[in-house]
C-alpha cells in the first residue's frame, strides 16, 4: 500500500474543510478571530504539501537490492542501480488506529452541524465555559 496517497487525501481533507468551513462563514466558530487569517493560510500550505505527496506516489520506483531491505534482489534482470526509498509501514492495526486519529476530525467536521455551537458563541468569539447566571461578566 502506497501511504503517500493517504497521506495526499488528508492533507487536501483538512484544506478542504477550512475553505469549505469559511466558505458557511462557519470558520469563527472553530478559531479565534485573530488566527483566522493563519488557518486561512495554512490551507494553501496544505493544499501544496497534499500536491507533494501525491507527487511522491506517483514516482515511486520500486527497490533495488540492499542491505537495508532485507530481500534478495540478485536473481532479477533489471537495473538496480535507480534511487529509491523504502517504505517503512508499520503494522496495519497500527496505521488503521494512527489514519483513524487524522479521519474522525475531518468526519466529524464535515458531518457535524454547526448549529450546536453557534447559541455557545458570544460577540468576542469565545465559547462559554458555562451557561445560566453563574457567568463571570
Amino acid at each position: 500500500m502506497n501511504h503517500n496517497w493517504i497521506r495526499a487525501g488528508f492533507l487536501a481533507g483538512f484544506a478542504f474543510l477550512i475553505i469549505y468551513l469559511e466558505r458557511l462563514g462557519q470558520l469563527p466558530l472553530y478559531v479565534a478571530p485573530r488566527m483566522e487569517l493563519y488557518v486561512k493560510l495554512s490551507a494553501i500550505v496544505l493544499n501544496a504539501a497534499a500536491i507533494h505527496q501525491a507527487m511522491l506516489a506517483m514516482q515511486r520506483k520500486p527497490h533495488a537490492d540492499c542491505e537495508e531491505c532485507g530481500h534478495d534482489h540478485s536473481n532479477h534482470d533489471h537495473d538496480h542501480s535507480h534511487d529509491h526509498d523504502h517504505d517503512h509501514s508499520m503494522s496495519p492495526l497500527k496505521s488503521l488506529l494512527v489514519y483513524g486519529l487524522f479521519l474522525l476530525p475531518l468526519l466529524l467536521g464535515f458531518l457535524l452541524p454547526a448549529a450546536a455551537q453557534e447559541h455557545e458563541v458570544n460577540s468576542g468569539g469565545i465559547p462559554h465555559l458555562h451557561s445560566g447566571s453563574h457567568e463571570v461578566k
